[in-house]
């Protein structure tokens, strides 16, 4: 069989000194996997977060199959200069490889990790607010979604200004107060993307989302490095 798409490299591995297994994420097909010849021009094109068109073919779908790429955008020439971004990148790619399923369609997660990589490759400043969106998005995809809708504890609509790290629901002001000590302040930015936001904002809200993604799915040290050099680049301008 055979099929033809968009896809984004999301993992390579170097399987031997003749093949490259390549996974990307396919607009259409979700998480796939084929193999590639290794060799200098294809390692080129199979870098993480390269845009990429790709044809599949294989004789059963479930084999693993070979790539054959078409043609490609790249991202790592114009981030490869800022570590944030880099870290960013890798982290969310390696986040989608580990944790979804092989060969289900994706296409909301596809468009968003997709406008990710515009963002940064064009230098676009709200880049950090797409990433912790995309985190949210992945943790409801999977089903450990938030639910920031009323009090966990009283059904409240009202004042919902806490977030339980147990449970991912929301709690009131009222509530919240007996509890403040045990509970994330909410972020802003969880119902709120288009305002504007300080980084120290952006870094909460992305230390709220890791607690969350660590709890329930797999994370790279990636991820962990981001936040440790964004909270430094912080400190040093205190």
């Amino acid at each position: 069989m055979e099929w033809k798409d968009t896809a984004i490299v999301i993992h390579v591995h170097s399987y031997n000194d003749e093949l490259l297994i390549i996974s990307c994420l396919s607009s259409k097909y979700g998480l796939c996997s084929g193999s590639m010849r290794n060799t200098k021009a294809n390692r080129g094109v199979a870098c993480i977060g390269n845009v990429i068109s790709v044809t599949w073919r294989g004789r059963l779908e479930t084999h693993l199959g070979k790539f054959a790429v078409n043609g490609h955008e790249s991202i790592y020439p114009f981030i490869y200069h800022d570590e944030r971004k880099m870290l960013a990148m890798v982290s969310l790619c390696e986040l989608f490889y580990k944790n979804l399923s092989p060969k289900e369609p994706q296409k909301s997660l596809y468009r968003y990790l997709e406008d990710f990589l515009y963002s940064i490759k064009y230098d676009e400043e709200n880049w950090l607010k797409r990433l912790v969106f995309i985190e949210l998005e992945l943790l409801s995809h999977v089903g450990f979604g938030l639910d920031l809708t009323k009090c966990a504890i009283s059904g409240s609509v009202d004042n919902l200004i806490y977030l339980s790290p147990k449970t991912g629901r929301a709690i009131s002001k009222e509530i919240g107060a007996l509890y403040e000590g045990k509970l994330f302040k909410l972020p802003r930015l969880f119902y709120d993307f288009d305002g504007g936001f300080l980084t120290e904002e952006l870094i909460y809200a992305l230390r709220v989302t890791k607690h969350f993604l660590t709890k329930h799915l797999v994370i790279s040290e990636s991820r962990n490095k981001l936040e440790e050099i964004l909270q430094k680049r912080i400190s040093s301008l205190e």
